[in-house]
């Protein structure tokens, strides 16, 4: 028996079945809509932000908090800096490009590049404020 149905796939819905010709894939693929990656990024972006407002806030008052004795700094605080540049690096770089790897590799590649677009895109209206405020503030 030389079906032309020997290739095709047997999917069941209901109470019937339904003849699919060709694979049927593992994973469905959902497209996420523009206005979805468009928030998601906003709220990426914002994350990012409140972090490096809150990394800013204890630079510019580490010295109050860290060196109240008037002791000298010792080594420990070049320690400390690169160890915080690490973990900011790794907590910002998780914020602007975890989701888009993980619909990379979920082979959602258009959606991946722009959520990627979305979030630079933020951070960069972000970054023109703050320097239009710092301008406009002097």
């Amino acid at each position: 028996m030389s079906d032309s149905r020997a290739c095709s796939s047997v999917v069941e819905r209901g109470p019937y079945k339904t003849v699919v010709e060709g694979s049927i894939p593992s994973t469905p693929t959902i497209y996420m809509k523009n206005s979805k990656l468009l928030l998601y990024s906003l709220f990426h972006s914002l994350g990012v932000l409140a972090y490096i407002l809150a990394i800013s806030w204890f630079l510019s008052n580490g010295e109050k908090i860290f060196n109240e004795s008037g002791k000298p700094d010792s080594f420990l605080a070049p320690a400390f800096m690169l160890i915080l540049l690490v973990i900011s690096a790794t907590i910002t770089g998780a914020l602007v490009l975890g989701k888009p790897i993980l619909l990379y590799i979920e082979n959602k590649k258009i959606e991946a590049i722009k959520m990627l677009s979305y979030t630079v895109g933020w951070l960069a209206m972000i970054a023109m404020i703050i320097l239009f405020g710092l301008t406009v503030l002097r």
